[in-house]
């Protein structure tokens, strides 16, 4: 156990309370043992040895969604994900340790699909005893039903269209051939169409998110290792990622030697679209912008993008700071996901728009299904799926 580090970082808060506001899962049960400064308490206890690590404090500090906000609003700047991280890695873990290798995995990722689909066909779900199991099957199945094309094998450089500018790469994500294909082929479309080579180094792997928040540090380190192999020192204007979930993460990583940018921010900053040729929209959208989103600092850039959507009506979806799908929460944090959702859900309703456009694949998938089950007819894309959608072929 890092206590040095825990007891340094947890020392910095100084319980005003600011924190309190900006906290999705305080607002739902307006528990300080829900808030982010109850949580620092209850790290302290545990540290100083006045806390059991019993079920009820593993409950609390489980609920996290490591949403980000509470930083943003902390006048000591404390690195509550950080303090979070540390204090998941030295306790007892609670999330299932083969979960986050599976959500990671692309083998296990199409094993999964494999015994969803028949889950589904023959009405199996309730024959296992596992809630994370049926919840995963739930998940993969509707997966299927979105984007069934994971076998699409992506090519190592893409050239740029006209005078080239740069080479950035892109991140595509443990995931992304799964469930992000059509942004990942959007985005390699306008931005090789604004002039920038695209690398997409095959030697890459899962950013290690799920890991490290889930307390497998030593996982999350090797696959450090291997992404920056992958991507650093190599002259990259940026990194591009297409799940903002995995862009705040590796934004982190100072040893990454060129900025971590979402794709739709990097294209708004560099030219934007306004030079490209499109056609007009002509439908209203309901955007998301995710929590991860927020903690890059890339929120003003990806509306600024859709709004030079010509004819696009645009909606901005706005709930408690976080749709509820964060990381492996999807999965192990159902009834919780569920409430933070509701209000969005409620937005989308109302406001009649068949198309829901976010920059995260965890909210994306929170969104889908919620909309699913709420009786809701939507399809859920990558700001960039609309860019790609409208651009004139030439």
């Amino acid at each position: 156990m890092n206590t040095d580090f825990l007891i340094k970082e947890a020392d910095r808060c100084v319980k005003c309370g600011l924190c309190l506001p900006h906290c999705p899962t305080y607002q739902l049960a307006r528990d300080e043992a829900e808030s982010p400064r109850g949580r620092i308490a209850l790290i302290e206890g545990w540290v100083s040895g006045d806390l059991d690590a019993d079920h009820s404090l593993l409950k609390h500090l489980d609920h996290c969604l490591l949403c980000r906000r509470c930083e943003d609003a902390c006048p000591s700047a404390v690195n509550y994900t950080a303090l979070m991280d540390a204090a998941r890695a030295s306790l007892p873990r609670t999330a299932p340790r083969w979960l986050p290798d599976t959500l990671a995995d692309r083998g296990r990722q199409r094993m999964a699909m494999k015994l969803a689909t028949a889950a589904v066909k023959f009405g199996m779900q309730a024959w296992f005893p596992s809630v994370v199991i049926r919840r995963l099957l739930s998940v993969a199945a509707s997966i299927h039903d979105v984007e069934p094309r994971f076998r699409i094998i992506l090519k190592n450089r893409y050239a740029a269209t006209g005078v080239v500018k740069g080479e950035v790469a892109l991140f595509t994500g443990c995931m992304g051939e799964m469930v992000d294909m059509p942004a990942i082929e959007a985005a390699i479309k306008i931005i090789t169409a604004s002039g920038y080579v695209v690398s997409v180094p095959p030697s890459q792997q899962c950013c290690g998110a799920m890991h490290a928040h889930a307390g497998d540090q030593q996982r999350a380190a090797e696959l450090k290792r291997v992404n920056l192999t992958a991507f650093a020192k190599k002259g990259y204007d940026a990194l591009i990622t297409l799940s903002s979930g995995c862009g705040s993460y590796l934004a982190d990583i100072p040893e990454l030697d060129c900025p971590v940018m979402d794709a739709g921010a990097f294209i708004q900053q560099n030219g934007g679209i306004m030079e490209l040729p499109l056609t007009e929209v002509r439908r209203k959208v309901a955007i998301f912008l995710p929590c991860t989103l927020a903690a890059m600092g890339q929120q003003k850039q990806v509306m600024a993008l859709l709004q030079n959507l010509p004819g696009a009506e645009l909606l901005e979806l706005q709930g408690m700071g976080c749709c509820g799908g964060a990381g492996l929460h999807l999965i192990t944090q159902q009834h919780t996901g569920e409430q933070l959702v509701k209000p969005l859900i409620d937005q989308l309703a109302a406001s009649q728009a068949g198309i829901v456009a976010t920059t995260n694949s965890g909210c994306a998938l929170q969104l889908q299904l919620a909309a699913k089950k709420a009786g809701l007819v939507i399809s859920v894309v990558h700001p960039l799926e609309l860019v790609a959608e409208q651009l004139v072929k030439t």
